[in-house]
């Protein structure tokens, strides 16, 4: 129904390598959303939105933890952090109970739409989805990328459960070894990037120092991991 609608050719990504290419002014501001796990390409440095819990000047996109919900929201680090993820106290709290008990709470619920329709829910406070502010409400921090250092890391295995109640989480790994002591880099669309050391672990349900290809391992995890979870090894400097 909108009239005067143009494509860009190429798309914003191509729209946003050109302008930064030749120097010229972008007709857009603040971040470009894409639906593929939820990434952003950043078109300018201006902050158009607010983080839907807290208020703040952000513009991270992300999906609730909570499976029954999986509601579409903004959300920055200070909350995600506090929330675990969760768009509310009440998905927060489901997220801690026993699988079953989740599985079981969301028998029958359809919430498909939501993972679409951003900030439709009433326990977020500063919502205000179409509304534009009159000037950015604040400027993305722009990090030098020589500061930045790449992780070496090789892709190893994958996520199979977690058992919520012991806080165990399952791997199989296709690739490569794994041994205690080895750091590990756990990702995932929703988990995020997470790091940590291998300080014990059960291969194929027997205590060992190591595990290769085939095998299927647990360690103790703080955190809940999902089936679209990888699991990388980090490689040191000298074996990258």
């Amino acid at each position: 129904g909108f009239k005067n609608v143009f494509q860009l050719e190429g798309g914003i990504i191509e729209y946003t390598r050109q302008i930064k290419e030749e120097g010229i002014e972008s007709k857009f501001i603040g971040k470009n959303f894409v639906f593929d796990h939820r990434l952003g390409e950043r078109i300018t440095d201006d902050i158009i939105a607010q983080c839907h819990q807290c208020g703040k000047p952000c513009d991270n996109h992300t999906n609730c933890a909570n499976d029954a919900c999986h509601l579409l929201f903004i959300q920055c680090d200070q909350c995600k952090a506090a929330m675990e993820n969760c768009c509310s106290t009440e998905c927060q709290e489901t997220i801690h109970l026993p699988w079953e008990e989740q599985v079981a709470k969301r028998k029958g619920l359809q919430v498909g739409n939501k993972v679409f329709r951003k900030g439709k829910s009433e326990a977020l406070k500063f919502k205000k989805s179409g509304d534009l502010p009159d000037k950015p409400l604040a400027k993305a921090e722009t990090k030098d990328i020589r500061q930045k250092i790449k992780v070496k890391k090789t892709l190893i295995g994958k996520a199979e459960h977690y058992y919520s109640k012991s806080k165990i989480a399952q791997f199989l790994i296709e690739n490569n070894e794994l041994a205690v002591g080895d750091k590990v880099l756990i990702s995932g669309p929703t988990t995020g990037d997470q790091e940590i050391t291998i300080s014990q672990i059960f291969v194929n349900g027997t205590f060992s120092d190591t595990a290769k290809a085939g095998d299927q391992i647990t360690f103790e995890l703080p955190f809940r991991v999902r089936l679209s979870d990888k699991l990388y090894k980090i490689l040191d400097s000298e074996n990258a």
